[in-house]
């Protein structure tokens, strides 16, 4: 059976390359370009995920072809860096190297500290939160290293608005308002994102796991913690 190397785009500016042989897809790989902030600096990359072969095709070196391929065409192109996020003893091979280690916190014993200063308040987001969550997201970038610079027609803000419209299931966000009532922080679960439903399957199934919590300041950012802290009270740990 002879391979083709299949090349097509897919919503939100994403290419998917594809192997085929015998009227099937073998092997796939997806390609997402992205703006990081790396400070100062604005850095043009792309993602490389969705890496599959069909159980049937495996060890026939058709992902090894695929990643190939793809970073050759990447190479043609504007992006400084290609990022992924994979298993370490298979990579290096195309030249990767681990950028750094992977960081999570995780607020034991949540019924400890769940209090919010006097003024504040915690509650569900709601649709009209959304500038002001992505306000502080914005914000926060500016001094961040291997942000993702999202626009406004970022995937994630769209998965974001549908929730806060009340069209997903298993996703929620709260936000926290500082005495004045402004919206100062926002903690998101942000379920159907793959890094946040891996670490949720594979290290903490048991427990309240939220992907993505911005504060502005320090005051803020400990006053979403206490609302982490009651979030997660119900059971198990706050991560």
């Amino acid at each position: 059976m002879s391979e083709e190397l299949v090349i097509r785009g897919l919503p939100d500016g994403k290419t998917m390359l594809e192997l085929c042989g015998g009227g099937e897809q073998l092997s796939h790989v997806v390609i997402r370009p992205m703006t990081l902030r790396y400070a100062a600096a604005v850095v043009r990359a792309v993602y490389i995920g969705g890496v599959e072969t069909r159980e049937a095709w495996r060890g026939r070196g058709f992902a090894r072809r695929l990643i190939t391929a793809a970073l050759d065409r990447e190479r043609a192109g504007d992006a400084a860096v290609a990022l992924l996020y994979g298993i370490g003893d298979f990579y290096h091979r195309f030249g990767y190297a681990t950028l750094g280690a992977e960081h999570g916190l995780a607020l034991r014993h949540p019924e400890q500290g769940a209090v919010l200063p006097a003024g504040w308040r915690v509650r569900a987001a709601r649709e009209d939160d959304l500038p002001a969550i992505r306000r502080l997201y914005d914000a926060e970038a500016v001094s961040a290293v291997m942000r993702k610079v999202r626009q406004p027609d970022d995937p994630a803000w769209a998965q974001l608005a549908a929730l806060l419209r009340g069209e997903r299931e298993g996703d929620a966000c709260r936000v926290v308002q500082g005495p004045d009532g402004n919206v100062v922080a926002y903690a998101w679960l942000g379920r159907g994102c793959w890094t946040v439903d891996h670490a949720q399957e594979r290290y903490w199934p048991q427990d309240l796991f939220i992907g993505e919590a911005v504060a502005a300041g320090h005051a803020a950012a400990d006053a979403v913690l206490a609302a982490c802290r009651m979030w997660g009270g119900g059971g198990g740990r706050a991560a």
